[in-house]
């Protein structure tokens, strides 16, 4: 009886504990991984922007409207990736802590450009400067986002808040060996070029120390433009080999016109792991992906 009664007292705490988890919102895939790594154990984060959807383009359906009027905390990008979120954040999700982690990458965080450069700057978050999205890409800022996620939810769930602490930190290590995996695989890559649909992988460039040549549009919000067309082709026509990548999204036409010569390869990459499945291992999971990709488009 005793036994009995401790196992049904251990339950009773246990689905005490659960339902006091809060309510969790994340805008895109890579996040929600994030969140979900920190969670393990305690509840599960909710998505907002599904898998295969751009993340720019998107309209709040009526059940992911309510799933965010029941928030207790929004993590998110920012309104460089989904400006469509801020107002629903601010008016849906008004009783929500909101928590934009593009500007909490502090000096890692790069600025957006017109042309690409590889004479990157780092600087400090200006909301007057416009700065490239694409932050998850880099596997240490990455790594910051879990502490930032952890000391959220902490304040937020103080029962929890030790098990919020240790998820982070075993996320961190599997991040840091996932990297260093992925830094020894890559240095068979680093010197050959590859070009993009639109410029989102100056992050994955810079950690990696890849070689990105161009791409077709510096956003995905830019428009197509038949000189920039001919400056890409100009560009890659200067390489015996080079890999051109696409986004699943995106109709590959977009980019098989820069296949007319015999040295382009084309390839395709997903910074969203759309086909990746969602949870605490996700991000992990697409760092893998992203690397067998670009190797194996060459």
């Amino acid at each position: 009886m005793r036994i009995i009664f401790c196992a049904l007292l251990l339950s009773a705490f246990s689905s005490v504990q659960s339902s006091a988890a809060p309510q969790v919102i994340t805008d895109i895939a890579p996040v929600h991984g994030l969140v979900s790594r920190v969670m393990t154990g305690v509840g599960s984060p909710s998505l907002i922007v599904p898998p295969g959807v751009s993340a720019h383009y998107f309209s709040l359906s009526p059940s992911k409207t309510k799933t965010l009027s029941q928030a207790n905390v929004v993590f998110w990008v920012g309104s460089s990736l989904t400006p469509w979120l801020q107002k629903p954040i601010e008016n849906i999700a008004r009783n929500a802590e909101s928590v934009a982690l593009l500007p909490l990458s502090g000096e890692l965080l790069l600025p957006v450009q017109t042309t690409h450069s590889h004479g990157h700057s780092h600087q400090h978050f200006d909301s007057h400067k416009q700065f490239d999205p694409h932050a998850w890409l880099d596997p240490e800022i990455a790594s910051r986002w879990l502490n930032t996620i952890a000391e959220t939810l902490a304040t937020l769930d103080p029962q929890n808040a030790s098990g919020y602490r240790v998820n982070a930190k075993a996320g961190q290590a599997e991040i840091e060996r996932t990297f260093a995996v992925l830094s020894d695989k890559l240095s068979t890559i680093k010197t050959k070029p590859f070009a993009a649909y639109h410029d989102a992988y100056q992050y994955l460039e810079r950690r990696f120390e890849l070689k990105f040549i161009g791409s077709l549009k510096d956003s995905d919000a830019a428009p197509l433009s038949a000189r920039r067309l001919a400056e890409l082709r100009e560009t890659l026509s200067e390489y015996p080999e080079v890999c051109v990548l696409t986004e699943p999204q995106y109709p590959p036409k977009l980019v098989e016109v820069l296949s007319n010569k015999g040295n382009v390869r084309l390839g395709i990459i997903d910074p969203l792991g759309s086909n990746i499945p969602n949870g605490p291992n996700f991000y992990t999971q697409l760092l893998d992906e992203i690397g067998r990709n670009l190797i194996s488009c060459f």
